[in-house]
């Protein structure tokens, strides 16, 4: 299926609106690559030292369609939600607070 211009766009403005108010990345690439390893949206490879490594995998228009990108978003929203992505990017926060906080993002782009 094609993708929805609309949901994909307010999925970024979550993600975006998310690392505005996180304390841990400097940069965005490095911030999307650590929501899309967290989400398990990986490709599973042999590392340098013999071990499995995630490499994170792409939602571009031309690498996930529709349903692909639906699936993201809900693995991204899930994962934002647990117990620890709240915690480490707001290390300051007793976790209830940092989860409060993630909640108050996630609300104000309904989800």
């Amino acid at each position: 299926r094609d993708r929805s211009g609309p949901f994909h766009r307010r999925h970024f403005r979550i993600e975006q609106a998310v690392f505005d108010a996180q304390e841990r990345f400097e940069h965005f690439d490095q911030y999307l690559c650590w929501i899309k390893v967290g989400a398990g949206w990986v490709t599973w490879v042999a590392g340098p030292k013999g071990g499995i490594i995630p490499i994170p995998r792409s939602v571009s228009y031309r690498k996930a369609d529709e349903d692909e990108f639906r699936e993201f978003h809900h693995r991204v929203i899930a994962f934002l939600r647990g117990p620890r992505a709240a915690r480490y990017l707001w290390p300051h926060l007793d976790a209830a607070s940092a989860a409060a906080y993630m909640e108050q993002i996630l609300a104000e782009h309904g989800e």
